[in-house]
């Protein structure tokens, strides 16, 4: 319990090595303690050691095969580490989850892994619970890269009617419309940076796309 402790405020305040060195004094006297190792791994993301935490996360995942957050950060580790097929198969194992947000991470990381498709299926899973805006942004983003522009333009027009003040999806929208209808992606940009006062680099985004209409 000292050590889960006493590590755990190390990594709060970034002390990485130091965290590593107090848990594995721990796993000397308790080698298979979960949070001993789940801390291990974590020390060993933030000392840029993903492959080590890879297989840390590997033993701990076993033993908790339920546990989606674990399974999540020990795919997080494996894309982080260059193994992209095995963190693909960990992200599809939690396909079935019930948790919109696990799901929309699961699609964003699968979407930065190239996988354009299973990004689709999760956020179609997500959706199912939730029909939330952000969820419809990434959806069309991951359309988008599958070359489905009338898709993609239609999940961005969607996420604008159920949230009308969000500034990505207007963004987005905007984006989609440039080549067909300017009129419109004028509005949607002219909405999004109006709207992205909150986030500088959105709003300089939108500005810059309509500089270039």
């Amino acid at each position: 319990e000292a050590s889960l402790n006493l590590a755990a405020l190390m990594l709060d305040t970034g002390r990485a090595n130091d965290a590593l060195a107090i848990t594995e004094a721990g796993l000397k006297y308790a080698p298979e303690e979960p949070g001993l190792l789940q801390n291990k791994a974590l020390s060993l993301m933030l000392g840029r050691d993903p492959a080590g935490a890879a297989a840390v996360y590997a033993k701990v995942v076993a033993a908790s095969p339920s546990d989606e957050e674990l399974r999540f950060s020990y795919a997080q580790a494996l894309a982080e580490a260059g193994q992209k097929d095995a963190a693909r198969v960990q992200l599809k194992k939690l396909a079935s989850s019930k948790s919109v947000a696990v799901l929309n991470s699961v699609a964003d990381t699968l979407g930065r892994l190239g996988d354009y498709a299973a990004c689709v299926s999760a956020i179609d899973a997500a959706l199912v619970i939730d029909a939330k805006s952000e969820l419809y942004v990434r959806r069309g983003v991951c359309r988008g890269s599958l070359d489905d522009s009338s898709g993609a333009q239609a999940d961005f027009k969607k996420a604008t009617e159920v949230d009308p003040e969000s500034a990505t999806a207007q963004y987005y929208l905007g984006k989609s419309l440039v080549k067909t209808d300017k009129k419109a992606a004028r509005a949607a940009l002219e909405r999004a940076a109006t709207l992205a006062t909150d986030n500088p680099k959105l709003q300089a985004a939108a500005k810059k796309a309509l500089a270039e209409l």
